[in-house]
């Protein structure tokens, strides 16, 4: 990864200025990394709170995770399975502008909605109910800062869809590789 980032790519649609595309990407991953990080370590220790904390009647034990997972998991697993797809295909030089824009259009509009949705229901507080207020301290502390990496990858997307479309912009305008051949002078 870091040879895209150093150095121009042979393949022209990412050459100029959309080749910080790559860049970008690394950051992003990064970012990524420290999400998952902190994800983990609030997944371990809402588990624990939730089987101390919930009397609920009704509810059972998977409900701590489930509702965890679906505000983390909606843009977090498309974004590990893409990533994984484009470290391939940037490796192999087959990473086209196109399906880096669409990816980047939709993971970035998933990442924001996740972003505006953790921050609601951390500022709303009923997702969990803490008895002991010292556990909601450090749940809305860890909620906003995987907010704020949330919001920080939704923007390194963003910029990565700008030099997307700036490659796209290249590709069209460059020679076509099937030529136009007029159907009545050929007959």
């Amino acid at each position: 990864m870091v040879k895209f980032s150093l150095k121009p790519t042979a393949d022209k649609r990412w050459q100029g200025v959309q080749r910080h595309y790559f860049t970008v990407f690394i950051l992003k991953n990064i970012v990524l990394v420290a999400f998952i990080g902190l994800t983990i370590a609030e997944s371990v220790l809402i588990s624990k709170w939730y089987k101390e904390m919930w009397t609920h009647p009704q509810s059972t034990k998977l409900d701590g995770p489930v509702e965890f997972w679906t505000r983390i998991g909606i843009a977090l697993i498309p974004d590990v399975i893409i990533t994984f797809v484009a470290i391939f295909c940037m490796l192999t030089q087959k990473w086209h502008p196109i399906t880096a824009l669409c990816s980047t259009v939709v993971l970035s509009a998933l990442w924001l909605f996740c972003a505006v949705i953790n921050s609601l229901i951390t500022y709303s507080g009923e997702t969990i109910y803490f008895a002991n207020m010292d556990y909601r301290d450090r749940w809305d502390a860890m909620c906003f800062a995987e907010t704020g990496l949330q919001a920080a990858i939704a923007v390194m997307y963003m910029v990565m869809m700008g030099f997307a479309a700036k490659a796209v912009h290249v590709w069209r305008k460059g020679p076509r590789v099937l030529a136009y051949r007029d159907v009545e002078e050929t007959s």
